[in-house]
């Protein structure tokens, strides 16, 4: 950038060229060099805060000397310019071979700016970056207005004001022939103090107000000396806020859709902390996911019948022979969800009848329908007639009966994904009885029944439960260990202070996952989250495990120990551990460790040992029915001295 006024001395005097050089200055307003700022949250001109520098030399003829003064906030800059002679005298040779030869000095000032103006800006059409208007240069005729606007936001109405001395009011019409040359005019209206000028484009509104302020007032009569006046009309914050809708908008819709999205989030994690220990927590979970369970008496009568489970949309409205409801209702769940908690005693009552809760975990045979021959109703009430008695009653979860099932409306939808979030309670919650029923329908019950039976299925061509034969059905005989939410099931079941199998950790059932199938869809993303995060809290909230493990557990066993960092009490027995499951037992952190029958030889006494010379919270250590010689008891006795707390009972003797 070239310095302002730069040395360029004639051989006249001092003071003539001074003289001259006065009239040699000239100011222009380039409009749209920076995007204009709308309002508070509008950081573009942070990025474009240096387009002058790039900008505006470029568009200057070559021998001009200027300097540039920035108004960003309203989108432009003043740039104050000299002409010196020997540009003068290039703009006079350029003009002789044309027509309009200048004459005087501000002849050359218009016909420099009207190039700049006109001939160039215009035809190249120049774009600043982030700026949504074109590039247009305006000469300054009158005074830039000084005040400072940094805290306003210019508009495009603007205030027409006179100054005192101006006796002779212009006209709209006039006023009107002034204004429209900087930009699209669409209405002038007369006001008590001067005119309200309004344009269509606020960059216009301000090039008048920046190029026209303070100009001469030349009137037919008008003798004093008279100037313009301009003030920008700030216009109400809703009108500003509308008028920026392309802003505004997607700024409340995003934060809208923010809100909703971390208050689902929100909702969803919380439908997920149901204590598994707490008897209200399952009823609670039950109300707010609108699980309607079956009484066993319901599926007696089926049995009686010969009939097959019902959807639970059918199933609402079924009644037993003793006039009670098929489902529990809502209201008896809140009946005995207000029971004293003092006198529950982890139990639950109604009508003078104990209640015991009951889940079923088994395979879909078809798709239709998960017991097309009725071998798993049959199988339920095997499982769970005895808990039922004259002062008791056994409240069951089937899915097919207790969630609505497909097709489901907006509500139905709702209230299952709802619950779908927290399946797990009805698993893993220690109020509950679950039953597996790994087996499928055995292939002599099938043909029994084969060719006569029809079964009661929702039909989507007839938009309704039709009877039809069960050949017709799409079977599915996948095993219950390859389907993803039966092994989810099993696994949630698992989380109990008393099991024969250990919860797999997170890393492992993913794994599983992956190679299971789900009936309707992929659920195995909903399943390892919930996987994860139930096993995590319930390792942390555990404090005592009883195990009785096959073989292919103990490896999960040692996968799983680490996670369970409140443990108090391990008990295990008839498990084969070896020397690597009793050492992670050993360090897992609980102060009393029982090991019976766990084919413990001095192989695995010494890894016990190892373990105890750098675990110093084992109290008691109690292993009965092993094969250790005196050699391991030796070893044993050891390490026990190491931190003197350990109290170890070996095959009934204290060592």
């Amino acid at each position: 950038m070239q310095p302002l006024f730069g040395a360029c001395r004639c051989t006249a005097s001092l003071a003539a060229e001074q003289a001259a050089e006065a009239s040699y200055h000239g100011i222009l307003w380039v409009a749209n060099v920076y995007p204009r700022r709308v309002h508070c949250f509008d950081f573009r001109q942070i990025r474009a805060r240096y387009n002058h520098e790039t900008l505006i030399p470029r568009l200057l003829p070559e021998g001009l000397q200027f300097k540039i003064h920035p108004r960003r906030q309203e989108g432009g800059a003043f740039v104050h310019f000299r002409m010196p002679p020997t540009f003068i005298l290039q703009v006079m040779l350029a003009a002789r071979a044309g027509s309009g030869m200048p004459k005087t000095i501000d002849d050359i000032l218009f016909k420099v700016s009207q190039d700049m103006c006109g001939n160039f800006v215009k035809t190249h059409n120049v774009w600043s970056f982030l700026c949504p208007y074109p590039v247009r240069i305006h000469r300054v005729l009158g005074t830039p207005p000084t005040e400072d606007v940094t805290g306003q936001y210019p508009s495009s109405q603007i205030h027409v004001k006179f100054n005192a001395l101006a006796t002779i009011r212009p006209t709209e019409r006039q006023v009107y022939e002034v204004l429209r040359t900087y930009g699209q005019l669409e209405s002038v209206v007369a006001s008590p103090s001067g005119f309200i000028a309004n344009f269509r484009y606020i960059p216009a509104a301000i090039a008048v107000r920046n190029c026209l302020h303070g100009a001469p007032l030349q009137l037919k009569g008008q003798k004093e000396s008279a100037s313009w006046a301009f003030e920008y009309k700030q216009i109400s914050r809703w009108d500003r806020a509308s008028a920026n809708l392309l802003f505004w908008f997607p700024l409340y819709a995003s934060l809208i859709l923010s809100v909703l999205f971390f208050w689902d989030r929100l909702r969803a994690a919380s439908s997920c902390n149901y204590s598994l220990t707490d008897p209200n927590a399952f009823v609670r979970f039950l109300v707010e996911g609108d699980v309607r369970l079956v009484r066993l008496a319901y599926l007696l009568e089926l049995q009686r019948a010969q009939l097959s489970w019902p959807r639970r949309q059918e199933a609402e409205s079924a009644i037993l022979d003793t006039g009670e409801p098929a489902l529990v209702t809502l209201q008896e769940l809140r009946e005995i969800q207000s029971q004293d908690p003092l006198s529950q005693r982890g139990f639950f009552s109604r009508s003078g009848k104990l209640i015991r809760f009951g889940s079923v975990s088994h395979c879909w045979e078809s798709r239709e329908h998960p017991d097309p021959w009725g071998f798993q109703l049959n199988e339920a009430i095997r499982r769970f007639q005895q808990m039922e008695g004259e002062r008791s009653e056994v409240w069951l979860f089937v899915d097919f009966l207790c969630l609505h099932q497909y097709p489901r409306n907006k509500e139905q939808t709702y209230s299952f994904q709802r619950a779908l979030q927290a399946m797990h309670v009805l698993y893993a919650h220690e109020l509950v009885n679950v039953e597996t029923l790994r087996d499928l329908t055995p292939e002599f019950v099938r043909s029994k029944l084969q060719g006569g039976r029809k079964i009661a299925v929702y039909s989507t061509a007839h938009a309704r439960v039709e009877q039809v034969p069960v050949e017709s059905l799409m079977i599915n005989s996948v095993p219950y260990d390859q389907r993803g939410w039966c092994q989810a099931e099993e696994e949630w079941a698992s989380l109990r202070e008393t099991f024969e199998r250990v919860p797999t950790p997170p890393m492992l059932f993913s794994r599983r996952m992956d190679t299971c199938r789900f009936t309707h869809r992929d659920d195995s993303a909903l399943v390892k989250e919930l996987q994860e995060k139930i096993f995590k809290q319930k390792a942390k909230e555990t404090t005592k495990l009883n195990l009785q493990l096959l073989d292919d557990q103990v490896p999960v066993l040692c996968a799983a120990l680490p996670y369970y960092t409140n443990l108090e009490i391990v008990l295990v027995r008839d498990t084969k551990l070896g020397c690597e499951g009793a050492r992670v037992v050993v360090e897992s952190g609980a102060s009393h460790i029982h090991l019976d029958n766990c084919e413990l030889g001095d192989a695995e006494a010494n890894a016990i040992a190892k373990a105890l010379e750098k675990t110093a919270g084992v109290h008691q250590l109690s292993l009965r029915h092993t094969r250790i010689t005196p050699v391991g008891a030796d070893a044993l006795r050891r390490a026990g001295r190491i931190f003197g707390a350990v109290c170890i009972n070996l095959d009934g003797q204290k060592i």
